[in-house]
């Protein structure tokens, strides 16, 4: 009898742990496909780094970069004269084949403010004098609008006293997650301003790649399906706000979408914070590629743009409950290195 019961329990123990292996199996190939196939298929057709003397948006992406190269270089301590001449002649020259091929007169305005900035700045040097006709012969092309580019002097002690005027340990103390809010809809006048401070956000070379989704009733019930993890009050929120990055923004760079979007969504959160509106981040790590294709056609949103936040908006309850969790003390994950 201890035999066959012996034999018996080795029997279910092979059986579970073939079940488990072949479940682990399919698993991981669930996984390979969703998130390792899927997703390098994505980079490699969105990322400008690839086909991008086609695709309008990458080769923006590229004319981004070198305007902020050189932009950045007038605010470093001790600018080298006339730096950056060649690389200012090949932008020209590429903003004469986007213009010829799209006429994004928008956009060649905010590339010509820096050229002409740098012009204002040497204009008397007789190194640049080529600089000077290229762009004159750029800017008859189309009617030129320049916006702000190249550096502002900013007095950094005066800065210093407006700062210590506000009182930032309780404004961050003072923000929490919130589930439930008014019935109320949000003003509109209130997200547009907290959209507006949120514009303030630094990003990648200023590419500023982010898009903004304000969803309300049934798109916004159909997106929150999907996150998965607010089943238990997506009726309290009544409006949420979908970010996104667009992923032709970058050049290689592959994590750098997930930095600025990462970015922009907490000084969103913050911005509406600073008005008295609760919020509450929502992860878009459960939004698969399969999820992605379903939100982005229900909302007519380009596939090129990856999930990076949902945040709920509301206003808050004068008496709320909010989840009180420990934040690990930083000298536990902090190394001073040098």
């Amino acid at each position: 009898y201890l035999c066959r019961k012996y034999f018996n329990m080795k029997k279910d123990s092979l059986i579970r742990r073939i079940v488990n292996r072949v479940k682990y199996i399919l698993w991981s190939k669930t996984i390979f496909i969703r998130y390792v196939v899927e997703e390098s298929v994505s980079l490699l057709k969105y990322n400008a780094y690839f086909r991008k003397d086609i695709d309008k948006e990458k080769i923006e992406t590229e004319l981004l970069i070198i305007a902020h190269s050189i932009e950045k270089g007038f605010s470093y301590r001790n600018p080298k004269e006339t730096f950056a001449h060649d690389k200012i002649m090949t932008l020209i020259d590429k903003l004469k084949l986007y213009y010829s091929s799209f006429g994004d007169v928008d956009f060649l305005n905010q590339c010509c403010s820096i050229i002409n900035f740098y012009i204002e700045v040497y204009r008397d040097n007789l190194n640049i004098k080529d600089i000077i006709d290229n762009y004159t012969s750029l800017v008859s092309m189309f009617d030129l609008k320049l916006e702000n580019g190249g550096v502002a002097e900013i007095n950094c002690e005066e800065i210093c006293q407006q700062v210590k005027s506000i009182d930032y340990v309780s404004f961050i103390r003072s923000r929490h997650s919130y589930r439930y809010f008014r019935k109320e809809d949000v003003d509109i006048l209130m997200i547009e301003r907290a959209l507006e401070l949120a514009e303030l956000t630094p990003t990648a070379c200023n590419r500023q790649p982010q898009h903004v989704y304000i969803l309300n009733g049934e798109k916004k019930d159909y997106l929150l399906d999907l996150q998965m993890g607010c089943k238990g009050f997506i009726s309290e929120m009544h409006t949420v706000i979908y970010i996104t990055i667009n992923q032709k923004r970058y050049i290689k760079e592959w994590n750098q979408s997930y930095i600025d979007g990462g970015l922009y969504a907490m000084n969103l959160i913050y911005a509406f914070h600073s008005q008295g509106i609760g919020t509450i981040p929502l992860t878009t790590g459960a939004i698969d590629m399969s999820s992605r294709r379903k939100i982005c056609k229900k909302l007519g949103i380009p596939m090129q743009e990856v999930p990076i936040m949902i945040i709920g908006i509301g206003y808050m309850e004068n008496v709320a409950r909010v989840n009180y969790s420990k934040r690990n003390s930083w000298k536990t994950y902090t190394q001073f290195l040098s």
